[in-house]
């Protein structure tokens, strides 16, 4: 007797998380991999969501890191983004994925204030403390909403992005069918033809600019290649910086050569609490990402926060 066809399962949604993956100025060592072990992971799973390789850090079986997070950041059914602490890497992340209009549920801590104005969209609070009780409705919360947006994600009528929000067209992916010796040359390529711009403006709403000051320090230009781009960044210091501080800042950018150069001029300015530089950046987006110079940056000396502009 034929035995009947098996059932096949349905496949889950994937979810992608965006969040600090470094430890975090005034936060515990570990703060935010507790969150992912014991709120966020548990959430995804109880949604009825695949949670493998779902964050960053996880994404480790391919030399083309920078192009699978890529990939997962744009591609994913929906993601979750988690502001608290404000890091730079996650509001580049967020902002991508903003761009293409793609459902995603941002969460944060009680202390941490948005920069931007998220009433419009949905969010989940949850507490910094991770008391048991706190975390078992972090939890419950988190998994009601990531059920709730995904099942309303064609619903136009939903803000459920900053796209919406502000009225803008959403960006699109081209796709083309490419050999595996094309992929690390030109699908990045592909992927980032008309996202920088976007991604631009996305992060200007979140982290306006600052008014250009005087200031000429040198630092040599990188040979510029096909993959060559440029961005500028807004660096704030901890303390008013001597010289001999400044200059030890810039020294330890020499120490990136192979990963960007800063190109001429840089200005920065002494303010009363603390030092600004606006630093123009340039790279190869086959060899590096915004996102890892941030993070290089943001490890420097003195560094407080960096902010693209």
């Amino acid at each position: 007797m034929a035995k009947p066809p098996e059932k096949k399962e349905d496949k889950k949604p994937s979810c992608f998380v965006i969040m600090p993956i470094a430890d975090q100025k005034g936060y515990d060592d570990g703060h935010f991999t507790l969150v992912y072990e014991d709120i966020i992971k548990p959430a995804i799973i109880a949604a009825g969501m695949e949670v493998e390789q779902a964050r960053a850090d996880e994404v480790k079986n391919s030399n083309l890191i920078h192009l699978d997070i890529l990939r997962k950041v744009i591609e994913s059914d929906i993601a979750i983004c988690d502001m608290s602490s404000r890091n730079p890497n996650v509001f580049y992340e967020l902002g991508m994925r903003q761009a293409f209009d793609k459902p995603t549920v941002l969460i944060r801590d009680e202390d941490t204030m948005v920069p931007f104005d998220i009433n419009g969209l949905r969010y989940v609070e949850y507490k910094k403390g991770m008391r048991h009780r706190d975390v078992v409705k972090a939890v419950e919360d988190l998994t009601s909403m990531l059920k709730a947006t995904y099942e309303k994600k064609d619903d136009k009528s939903e803000v459920n992005s900053l796209i919406r929000l502000m009225d803008l067209t959403a960006a699109k992916v081209q796709h083309v069918e490419l050999t595996e010796d094309e992929k690390s040359s030109k699908l990045l390529e592909i992927k980032l033809a008309g996202l920088t711009e976007m991604v631009e403006q996305i992060s200007r709403k979140i982290e306006p600019g600052f008014v250009r000051k005087k200031g000429i320090p040198v630092i040599p230009v990188r040979r510029k290649t096909a993959g060559t781009k440029r961005a500028e960044f807004e660096v704030q210091f901890s303390s008013v910086l001597s010289t001999n501080e400044v200059k030890q800042f810039f020294n330890e950018l020499h120490d990136h050569a192979d990963l960007f150069s800063v190109q001429q001029p840089i200005r920065y300015d002494q303010l009363n609490n603390g030092t600004r530089a606006q630093l123009q950046v340039e790279y190869d987006v086959f060899i590096t990402s915004v996102s890892d110079i941030i993070e290089t940056i943001s490890n420097c000396l003195f560094v407080e926060s960096i902010t693209l502009i």
